[in-house]
């Protein structure tokens, strides 16, 4: 029996909260910093950013068509805006990433998950030195690696290297400055045999790894990481070691997990939320996207026949409301 998919529901951007916040406020918001000669204004690409987002997923900014070959079921989807910003884009992104890294890149052996948070001192440097970003995530690797190495030798096995995938989080739950690094480690190491082929070696014990074990990796960590601020004269000779000496406080998960780049258009939906577009819901035909709309004409004529709005969603105008901002320390 043919799988069957949940039948596709556009998304209304326009109904989030988020959304209507930014409607009815962002003028405002930009009015205030852009009249008030003592705050400093924010970069071009933020405004940017915002009025992309506005623009996510409102059918009147243009959508593309789809049709089933098989019968008279159509669908209409609106174009994503892509930004960092929205959430929608952000979270597809995390889908085809995610979809691309199990079927292309990590084998199907135990992996682990590693966390590395930074104290306050080092996260505002790392947010504006990219150098010194990519440095610290290297040297978090590197010790990872050499670790599972390490234990390897214990069990006679010379050699080998250890998979690792790394991903950066910038902010927080309340959506503060909080860079941190997020690791898939493979619970061993690969080596080579006689001819060629990659051999797994599974590094036992790891799931009841002690904390002492754990505190060799991150003592490694912190004294590169204070060795390499010292070189590149970023940290003093003396002076600040003390800020930096709980460089990581990094965490262990307890339970082992097993787990071409380009990702069809419509897989994320499917494999994220069981949304097959390319599924007819009605008779299980094929679905083809039969054409992209975006002269505006077209766009009101459409709309206008589907009984949808053909207007994007009024903005609020700026208010001349002075607001006070109370400190809550």
């Amino acid at each position: 029996m043919a799988k069957t998919y949940a039948e596709y529901k556009r998304h209304e951007p326009e109904e989030t909260i988020l959304y209507k916040i930014l409607e009815d406020h962002s003028h405002t918001f930009f009015d205030l910093l852009g009249g008030d000669p003592d705050r400093k204004s924010l970069p071009d690409f933020v405004r940017r950013e915002f009025d992309k987002f506005l623009k996510c997923g409102v059918l009147s900014e243009g959508f593309v068509r789809l049709k089933c070959d098989d019968c008279i079921h159509s669908i209409i989807l609106a174009f994503s805006c892509k930004c960092r910003f929205c959430p929608s884009c952000a979270g597809r992104r995390m889908s085809e990433r995610s979809i691309h890294l199990a079927d292309n890149v990590i084998p199907f052996v135990p992996t682990r998950r590693w966390v590395l948070s930074v104290p306050f001192e080092l996260r505002y440097r790392m947010a504006s030195d990219d150098k010194l970003l990519k440095e610290v995530n290297k040297i978090l690797c590197d010790e990872i690696n050499s670790y599972l190495r390490k234990e390897a030798r214990k069990l006679g096995i010379k050699g080998g290297e250890a998979g690792i995938v790394s991903y950066l989080q910038r902010a927080g739950s309340a959506l503060n400055l909080n860079l941190h690094f997020h690791l898939l480690a493979i619970d061993g190491i690969y080596t080579v045999d006689g001819e060629g082929d990659p051999l797994f070696h599974r590094i036992p014990g790891i799931p009841g790894i002690h904390d002492h074990e754990a505190a060799c990796v991150v003592d490694g960590v912190s004294g590169r990481v204070i060795k390499y601020l010292r070189k590149s004269g970023k940290l003093p000779i003396e002076g600040e070691e003390a800020a930096l000496e709980a460089l990581p406080s990094g965490g262990l998960d307890e339970e082992a997990e097993k787990s071409s780049r380009y990702i069809p258009w419509a897989e994320p939906l499917k494999r994220t939320f069981g949304f097959d577009l390319t599924v007819c819901p009605h008779c299980g035909g094929h679905v083809r996207i039969i054409a992209a709309i975006i002269r505006k004409d077209a766009i009101e004529e459409i709309l206008g026949h589907l009984n949808l709005p053909t207007g994007p969603p009024m903005r609020a105008k700026p208010s001349r409301t002075e607001y006070v901002y109370e400190s809550f320390a």
